[in-house]
């Protein structure tokens, strides 16, 4: 897989890759795709928690978050060489964002061709996904079990779990 993403390690086993550190830590992702060329890349692993948004006023879509900010901010820069950072693709998650780093949706996180079943799904903790819901002042979640849920946009305990496109050309 392109050079085993350059320099992280691929295990075909339970195909997951190590690609850019974190704390110090080297981040595990899982593929949940490759099409045409890149790879959609999903932490394995909770790296952090946070709020969605620090208000929970329904004008503050996912292009508005505090997330989304720090996602594309202080995580990716501490995160990812700018080696790595090159080979990482801006997608567009929502109309209005362009991001090398993104949340993945409810509909992302629902789709059996990504994710087969609910362990798939699961991490052992609850985080967040950029889906808001109905009345917008909660976001959707993914329990410890892998089921949605949701919580306020403003709760602090929540996992965040990054999924990022990576360019194997």
């Amino acid at each position: 897989m392109s050079d085993q993403l350059k320099r992280g390690v691929y295990n075909y086993k339970d195909n997951t890759v190590t690609f850019g550190k974190y704390d110090g830590e080297p981040l595990d992702w899982t593929v949940l795709e490759v099409y045409d060329g890149h790879v959609l890349l999903f932490s394995k692993y909770v790296i952090t928690y946070g709020q969605y948004h620090r208000y929970d006023d329904v004008r503050y879509k996912y292009k508005d978050s505090d997330v989304r900010e720090w996602l594309n901010t202080v995580f990716v820069i501490n995160a990812f060489t700018q080696d790595e950072r090159d080979m990482i693709d801006y997608a567009e998650p929502e109309e209005g964002c362009e991001d090398e780093v993104f949340l993945l949706c409810k509909e992302e996180i629902m789709n059996e061709d990504l994710f087969a079943d609910d362990d798939a799904r699961m991490c052992g903790e609850t985080y967040w996904t950029r889906t808001l819901t109905g009345y917008g002042d909660k976001a959707v979640t993914v329990d410890m079990y892998g089921f949605p849920s949701w919580t306020y946009k403003s709760n602090e305990n929540v996992g965040i779990r990054p999924a990022i496109w990576v360019n194997l050309n």
